[in-house]
């Protein structure tokens, strides 16, 4: 319900998966289908940080969460707040940015009001986001290939450097 409450208030479209935020990159073997030892090389490097990784999801991750996929986006945030609400909960978290779907994501806590004027239940007051731009967001095939879902603050060419051509 919660899940599903999150697409609605958001104005998200059921078809657009979430991505789960991860206290740690070992939180990620019990949510991939096999792991793919691709991921811990981009983790050791970007994680924490604005690197997203889509990979072959376990059958335990909810369908409804990566929109009928069989993939699953992982993300371990480098911002201080939600790190430490996430450790806190203790068990990987379904998150998205603080904005309408097809917004520019917020950056502070009046852009959030200015989004949500109806109000929000709570407003976890981070600071003003520096960064911007969007998370990198790359999908690791099975076939050992990969690609760039979405450009953001890792830039590809990085990738390709780490993963190869």
């Amino acid at each position: 319900e919660a899940v599903m409450a999150l697409f609605t208030f958001k104005g998200r479209p059921a078809k657009v998966p979430l991505p789960v935020a991860l206290a740690d990159k070992a939180w990620a073997a019990p949510l991939q289908a096999a792991v793919d030892p691709r991921l811990e090389t981009l983790a050791e490097r970007w994680w924490p940080g604005p690197l997203t990784i889509v990979v072959k999801a376990d059958a335990s991750v909810s369908r409804i969460i990566t929109a009928g996929r069989d993939t699953v986006a992982l993300r371990v945030p480098d911002a201080a707040v939600a790190s430490a609400i996430i450790e806190g909960f203790g068990r990987p978290v379904v998150l998205t940015s603080a904005n309408p779907h097809g917004e520019p994501p917020a950056r502070s806590r009046a852009e959030v009001e200015a989004f949500f004027p109806e109000g929000l239940g709570v407003i976890v007051d981070g600071g003003v986001s520096e960064i911007g731009v969007p998370s990198t967001l790359v999908a690791l095939e099975a076939d050992g290939g990969w690609a760039i879902l979405r450009e953001g603050a890792v830039p590809s060419s990085a990738l390709a450097e780490v993963l190869g051509l």
